[in-house]
Parts: structure tokens; C-alpha cells; sequence
């Protein structure tokens, strides 16, 4: 084989890569599958939604991905069936606090659950109310506060990819995960009312001292030294 059939193959090869990356996901063979059998679909998806709370950043990548494209079929894949929704959604939320210190798969985890918010809210939005509430330190307003923008953005008012992702990290930040080494941080201590630090002149005597002087007015040169080596009456 000469360098130039070599080159060719190797120029053919990945363009027969990057076509099947290309390949629609999932297939309308894979499609067909997961329609036809409720149970083979429930597990395929409770594994790939499983899969975004590994802790390995290239697995959630390719989970996401496919997530993302299965998304879009839920309403015929799941056939109504809300409370496979909602537990679908609370995968996405629990990958969230998992990974919450890592910006671009947080990016990526917030993107999913805004798809799924948008493509399911008009059917599902108690249901998706209900998961955030459970939140902790996340209020009956704000959530409604949340439905509202949504509800503009989805009525007409655009809103970009990154404002969306805001106002629902916004949302859910008490249940974002944070940094080792931000967590069990001790905060510094406020010592606001301590009483101010007596100051002595370098010609002053210690207060003890002082004290003895006091008591030994006869002898101005006996700083109370004497008293130690004073005999006792037994």
C-alpha cells in the first residue's frame, strides 16, 4: 500500500467516524425497541439518567448526550406515565449535587433539566413544582417566582441558554454540591467587644508590683521581696 492510499484510508476512516457520531440518537431501530417493551425502556433510561451522577466527567458527557436526544421521545417512550417523569427529573437534580462544584457539567446538568422542564410543562408542571419544592430552603414563592419566568419565556419572551440556566441555578443552588475544600470551612471568629489591652509605661510598675508597694509604705525600696523570705510563727 503506498503513503498515498494510506492517507486516503485513514481521511476515510474518520469521516466514517465522525458520520456515526453524527447518526441520529437514538435510531429508529433502537426507537422501535424501547416502544415495544415498557420494561427494557424504563431500565435503559433509569441507567442512562443513573449514569449522570458518575463520578467521571467523560461518562456524564456521552450520558448527556444521549439523554438529551431521548428527552425529545419521553412523551412516547414513558406513555403518560408522570411518575417515571418525575423521577427522571429528580436523577438530573441528584447529578446536580453531585457534581455541583464542576462549572461545565453543571452547565450541561442544568441545560437537561431545562429541556425537560420545557418539553414536559404544559402537561407536567405540578410535577416538576412538587420535585423542586422539595429542595431544601427553597420556598412555595420561589418557585412560583421561577414558573412565572418560564412561562413568559415560553409565551414569547426570549430568554437565552444562559439566562435560563441562571434562574434555575439560582433555584437550586442550596442543593448544589460544593468543593472539598470549601466545605466544613470554619467561619473567623468576630471578637468585636473584646475590653482594650492595659497599657503600661516602661517607668510604671507591674499592677502586682505596685499592689506590694502600696502595702510596704515603710521601706519605698522592698517591692514585697521580703515577704517571701518572711519567718512564720508555726
Amino acid at each position: 500500500m503506498t503513503t498515498d492510499e494510506q492517507t486516503f484510508g485513514d481521511i476515510s476512516s474518520r469521516k466514517s467516524i465522525i458520520h456515526s457520531r453524527n447518526q441520529q440518537i437514538p435510531s429508529e431501530l433502537g426507537l422501535k425497541i424501547l416502544q415495544d417493551s415498557s420494561i427494557i425502556c424504563q431500565y435503559c433510561l433509569l441507567i442512562l439518567f443513573d449514569g449522570l451522577s458518575w463520578p467521571d466527567t467523560s461518562t456524564i458527557t456521552k450520558m448527556s448526550h444521549i439523554c438529551q436526544s431521548l428527552i425529545k421521545h419521553l412523551s412516547i417512550l414513558i406513555n403518560g406515565n408522570n411518575e417515571f417523569l418525575r423521577q427522571l427529573y429528580i436523577y438530573i437534580l441528584c447529578a446536580l449535587k453531585i457534581h455541583g462544584d464542576n462549572e461545565p457539567i453543571v452547565c450541561t446538568l442544568l441545560s437537561l433539566a431545562i429541556l425537560m422542564y420545557e418539553t414536559f410543562h404544559q402537561i407536567s408542571s405540578n410535577l416538576f413544582d412538587s420535585v423542586l419544592m422539595e429542595i431544601p430552603d427553597v420556598t412555595n414563592e420561589q418557585v412560583n417566582n421561577y414558573r412565572d419566568k418560564m412561562e413568559r419565556q415560553i409565551n414569547g419572551k426570549s430568554l437565552n441558554d444562559k439566562q435560563k440556566r441562571d434562574i434555575l441555578k439560582t433555584l437550586v443552588q442550596p442543593l448544589m454540591g460544593q468543593n472539598v475544600g470549601q466545605m466544613f470551612k470554619r467561619e473567623p471568629l468576630a471578637l468585636n467587644d473584646l475590653p482594650p489591652l492595659v497599657r503600661f509605661s516602661k517607668r510604671s510598675l507591674h499592677p502586682v508590683l505596685q499592689h506590694h508597694q502600696n502595702l510596704n509604705t515603710d521601706n519605698d525600696d522592698d517591692h514585697g521581696l521580703a515577704n517571701l523570705f518572711q519567718h512564720t510563727d508555726d
